[in-house]
Formats: C-alpha cells, sequence, structure tokens
C-alpha cells in the first residue's frame, strides 16, 4: 500500500482495496469482517496483483462473469 512514502512499485488493485478498508474502518463500516471477507475471498485472488491502471471496464465484467459463473461456495461453521 502507498502510505504516502516512496511507492513500491504500481498501485495495485490489493493496494486499493486496503486503502478502502482502512477508510471504511475510519468512517464506522458496520460490515467490516464481512467486507473484509469478500475481499479476501473474490476480489484479490482475482484482481489483487492487477497495476490499477490497466483496471478496464472489460476486465471487471470478465471478472464479474467468471465470478457468477463459479460454483457456490459452501458454508461452513469455524472449526468444522
Amino acid at each position: 500500500m502507498h502510505d504516502g512514502g516512496a511507492p513500491h512499485g504500481p498501485y495495485t488493485v490489493a493496494d486499493a482495496m486496503a486503502e478502502y478498508l482502512a477508510y471504511y474502518g475510519q468512517r464506522g463500516g458496520k460490515a467490516m469482517k464481512d467486507t473484509e471477507a469478500r475481499i479476501a475471498a473474490f476480489i484479490t485472488p482475482a484482481l489483487g496483483e492487477l497495476p490499477v491502471s490497466k483496471l478496464t471496464a472489460k476486465r471487471i465484467r470478465n471478472w464479474h462473469a467468471e465470478l457468477a459463473a463459479s460454483p457456490v461456495r459452501l458454508r461452513t461453521r469455524k472449526g468444522a
């Protein structure tokens, strides 16, 4: 994440998501754990390493289509 210091490389989707989570928490976001879990499960694995400068509408549409076509995730209790 870019923290005002020297950049460590391209600003990635993962960097943007980390900044979003910090902002969401600062403004009192009520679903922090759910938001973190969704970002970790759906966004970061597929798009996290992608530089934001290369994030296009077509890439987002393709990611969304792949997500919609993927099997339903099985929900289990912790420790199950």
